[in-house]
Protein backbone atom coordinates (compact mmCIF):
# COMPACT_ATOMS: atom_id res chain seq x y z
CA UNK A 1 0.00 0.00 0.00
CA UNK A 2 1.11 3.40 -1.23
CA UNK A 3 1.46 5.91 1.83
CA UNK A 4 -0.90 7.84 -0.10
CA UNK A 5 -1.53 10.91 2.87
CA UNK A 6 -5.07 12.00 3.91
CA UNK A 7 -6.13 13.84 6.62
CA UNK A 8 -5.59 10.66 9.00
CA UNK A 9 -1.98 11.46 8.82
CA UNK A 10 -2.35 14.23 11.68
CA UNK A 11 -2.97 11.50 14.34
CA UNK A 12 0.52 12.67 15.75
CA UNK A 13 0.26 16.07 14.83
CA UNK A 14 1.55 18.52 12.00
CA UNK A 15 4.37 15.98 9.76
CA UNK A 16 6.13 16.14 6.62
CA UNK A 17 7.59 13.17 4.33
CA UNK A 18 9.65 12.68 1.89
CA UNK A 19 9.61 9.41 0.33
CA UNK A 20 9.45 7.47 -3.10
CA UNK A 21 6.89 5.00 -4.18
CA UNK A 22 7.80 1.63 -3.93
CA UNK A 23 5.72 0.25 -6.57
CA UNK A 24 3.61 2.41 -10.30
CA UNK A 25 0.86 4.08 -9.84
CA UNK A 26 -1.81 6.94 -11.28
CA UNK A 27 -3.10 9.12 -8.58
CA UNK A 28 -5.95 10.90 -10.06
CA UNK A 29 -6.80 14.27 -8.37
CA UNK A 30 -10.16 14.99 -6.46
CA UNK A 31 -12.00 15.87 -9.56
CA UNK A 32 -9.93 14.38 -12.52
CA UNK A 33 -11.30 12.50 -14.70
CA UNK A 34 -10.15 8.91 -15.98
CA UNK A 35 -10.17 10.58 -19.77
CA UNK A 36 -6.95 11.30 -18.62
CA UNK A 37 -5.48 7.84 -18.88
CA UNK A 38 -5.00 5.85 -21.56
CA UNK A 39 -6.33 2.60 -22.00
CA UNK A 40 -3.50 0.48 -21.59
CA UNK A 41 -2.77 1.73 -18.44
CA UNK A 42 -5.70 0.38 -16.25
CA UNK A 43 -4.53 -3.22 -17.63
CA UNK A 44 -1.09 -2.88 -15.62
CA UNK A 45 -1.23 0.01 -13.09
CA UNK A 46 -3.05 0.46 -10.00
CA UNK A 47 -5.49 3.90 -9.89
CA UNK A 48 -5.88 5.90 -7.14
CA UNK A 49 -7.71 9.06 -6.33
CA UNK A 50 -6.16 11.45 -3.84
CA UNK A 51 -8.20 14.24 -1.80
CA UNK A 52 -6.56 16.98 -2.90
CA UNK A 53 -6.64 19.37 -6.15
CA UNK A 54 -4.60 19.13 -9.11
CA UNK A 55 -4.08 17.11 -12.56
CA UNK A 56 -3.39 13.30 -12.52
CA UNK A 57 0.37 12.05 -12.01
CA UNK A 58 1.96 9.17 -12.50
CA UNK A 59 4.21 8.06 -9.94
CA UNK A 60 6.95 5.25 -9.58
CA UNK A 61 10.85 4.64 -8.17
CA UNK A 62 11.89 7.31 -10.73
CA UNK A 63 9.50 10.17 -8.64
CA UNK A 64 10.06 12.08 -5.09
CA UNK A 65 7.21 12.79 -3.28
CA UNK A 66 6.81 15.43 -0.61
CA UNK A 67 3.85 15.73 1.61
CA UNK A 68 3.61 18.33 4.56
CA UNK A 69 0.60 18.87 7.22
CA UNK A 70 -0.30 21.93 9.10
CA UNK A 71 -2.94 23.74 10.85
CA UNK A 72 -4.67 26.17 9.18
CA UNK A 73 -3.40 29.86 9.38
CA UNK A 74 -5.26 32.84 10.28
CA UNK A 75 -6.02 34.96 7.23
CA UNK A 76 -4.23 32.92 4.40
CA UNK A 77 -5.92 32.11 1.48
CA UNK A 78 -5.17 28.68 -0.53
CA UNK A 79 -2.60 30.50 -3.05
CA UNK A 80 -0.94 31.83 -0.19
CA UNK A 81 -0.65 27.85 1.11
CA UNK A 82 0.92 27.45 -2.44
CA UNK A 83 3.27 30.60 -1.99
CA UNK A 84 4.41 29.33 1.63
CA UNK A 85 5.40 25.67 1.01
CA UNK A 86 6.41 26.28 -2.82
CA UNK A 87 8.98 28.91 -1.17
CA UNK A 88 10.60 26.51 0.74
CA UNK A 89 10.75 23.82 -2.03
CA UNK A 90 12.24 26.15 -4.47
CA UNK A 91 14.95 27.83 -1.46
CA UNK A 92 16.40 24.42 -0.98
CA UNK A 93 16.57 22.86 -4.67
CA UNK A 94 18.24 26.43 -5.47
CA UNK A 95 21.10 25.41 -3.30
CA UNK A 96 22.28 23.52 -5.83
CA UNK A 97 22.37 25.94 -8.21
CA UNK A 98 19.29 25.71 -10.45
CA UNK A 99 17.96 28.09 -12.05
CA UNK A 100 14.33 26.92 -10.96
CA UNK A 101 10.87 28.60 -10.57
CA UNK A 102 7.21 27.90 -10.20
CA UNK A 103 4.49 29.10 -12.48
CA UNK A 104 2.20 31.98 -10.30
CA UNK A 105 -0.77 30.05 -11.53
CA UNK A 106 -0.69 26.41 -11.39
CA UNK A 107 2.07 26.73 -9.44
CA UNK A 108 4.08 23.98 -11.28
CA UNK A 109 7.67 23.57 -10.38
CA UNK A 110 9.70 24.90 -13.81
CA UNK A 111 13.31 25.14 -15.34
CA UNK A 112 13.02 26.89 -18.58
CA UNK A 113 9.95 26.09 -19.78
CA UNK A 114 9.64 22.89 -19.09
CA UNK A 115 8.25 21.41 -15.59
CA UNK A 116 9.79 18.86 -13.13
CA UNK A 117 6.95 19.00 -10.02
CA UNK A 118 3.51 19.33 -9.25
CA UNK A 119 1.55 20.17 -6.59
CA UNK A 120 -1.68 19.72 -4.48
CA UNK A 121 -3.48 21.17 -1.48
CA UNK A 122 -5.97 19.75 0.45
CA UNK A 123 -7.86 21.77 3.23
CA UNK A 124 -10.66 20.45 5.45
CA UNK A 125 -11.68 22.37 9.12
CA UNK A 126 -8.32 23.40 10.53
CA UNK A 127 -6.18 20.54 8.30
CA UNK A 128 -4.15 22.01 5.46
CA UNK A 129 -2.50 19.10 3.46
CA UNK A 130 0.29 20.00 0.47
CA UNK A 131 1.66 17.76 -1.63
CA UNK A 132 4.41 17.63 -4.44
CA UNK A 133 5.79 15.32 -6.50
CA UNK A 134 9.33 15.39 -8.56
CA UNK A 135 10.20 14.33 -11.51
CA UNK A 136 14.05 12.59 -11.01
CA UNK A 137 14.83 10.71 -14.06
CA UNK A 138 13.81 10.28 -17.88
CA UNK A 139 12.26 7.04 -17.60
CA UNK A 140 9.30 7.81 -15.64
CA UNK A 141 8.90 10.77 -18.73
CA UNK A 142 8.62 7.96 -21.00
CA UNK A 143 6.00 6.35 -18.68
CA UNK A 144 4.18 9.28 -18.47
CA UNK A 145 4.08 9.60 -22.16
CA UNK A 146 3.07 5.96 -22.72
CA UNK A 147 0.33 5.90 -19.97
CA UNK A 148 -1.31 9.38 -19.49
CA UNK A 149 -3.52 11.59 -22.04
CA UNK A 150 -2.70 15.25 -22.08
CA UNK A 151 -5.00 17.28 -19.52
CA UNK A 152 -7.75 19.24 -21.25
CA UNK A 153 -6.76 21.79 -18.50
CA UNK A 154 -2.98 23.00 -18.69
CA UNK A 155 -1.35 25.99 -17.87
CA UNK A 156 -0.84 28.82 -20.56
CA UNK A 157 2.84 28.00 -20.70
CA UNK A 158 2.33 24.16 -21.48
CA UNK A 159 1.19 25.25 -25.49
CA UNK A 160 0.02 21.58 -25.98
CA UNK A 161 3.27 20.05 -25.52
CA UNK A 162 3.41 16.69 -25.39
CA UNK A 163 4.60 15.31 -22.56
CA UNK A 164 7.89 14.05 -23.66
CA UNK A 165 9.30 17.87 -24.60
CA UNK A 166 6.78 20.04 -21.77
CA UNK A 167 8.39 17.69 -19.10
CA UNK A 168 11.81 17.76 -18.10
CA UNK A 169 13.50 15.26 -15.19
CA UNK A 170 15.76 16.91 -12.64
CA UNK A 171 18.45 14.38 -13.52
CA UNK A 172 18.70 16.06 -16.64
CA UNK A 173 19.13 19.46 -15.06
CA UNK A 174 22.87 20.37 -14.37
CA UNK A 175 24.25 20.21 -10.93
CA UNK A 176 21.54 18.07 -9.60
CA UNK A 177 22.44 15.57 -7.35
CA UNK A 178 19.57 13.63 -5.65
CA UNK A 179 21.23 12.66 -2.77
CA UNK A 180 22.03 15.98 -1.26
CA UNK A 181 18.53 17.30 -2.75
CA UNK A 182 16.71 14.50 -0.62
CA UNK A 183 19.00 15.30 2.40
CA UNK A 184 18.42 19.16 1.95
CA UNK A 185 14.52 18.82 1.74
CA UNK A 186 14.35 16.83 4.74
CA UNK A 187 16.28 19.26 6.42
CA UNK A 188 14.60 22.50 5.54
CA UNK A 189 10.96 20.46 6.47
CA UNK A 190 12.04 19.39 9.63
CA UNK A 191 12.99 23.27 10.40
CA UNK A 192 9.75 24.03 9.52
CA UNK A 193 7.59 21.76 10.74
CA UNK A 194 9.75 22.52 14.11
CA UNK A 195 8.61 25.97 14.11
CA UNK A 196 4.57 24.88 13.77
CA UNK A 197 4.90 22.45 16.55
CA UNK A 198 6.23 25.74 18.45
CA UNK A 199 3.96 28.02 17.36
CA UNK A 200 0.77 25.54 17.98
CA UNK A 201 2.23 24.84 21.48
CA UNK A 202 2.15 28.87 21.84
CA UNK A 203 -1.28 29.06 20.53
CA UNK A 204 -2.21 26.30 22.66
CA UNK A 205 -1.13 27.51 26.05
CA UNK A 206 -2.32 31.62 25.02
CA UNK A 207 -6.10 29.99 24.78
CA UNK A 208 -5.51 28.50 27.80
CA UNK A 209 -4.74 31.45 29.51
CA UNK A 210 -7.56 33.61 27.70
CA UNK A 211 -9.97 30.97 29.10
Amino acid sequence: MLPIKSFDSFNNGVFFDVWKPQREVIVLGRFSSNSDIHKNASDKISIVRRIGGGGTVLLNENSLVIDVGIYKKPGFTVKDYFYMFNDIVLKTIKKQCINAKYDPFSFDFIYGNRKFGGVTLAIRKNLVLYGLSLILNQSLVNHIQEYLAIPSKQPTYRKKRDHDVFLIPLSNIPYFNESSCISDLKHSLQQFIFNEENNEIQNNKRMQYEQ
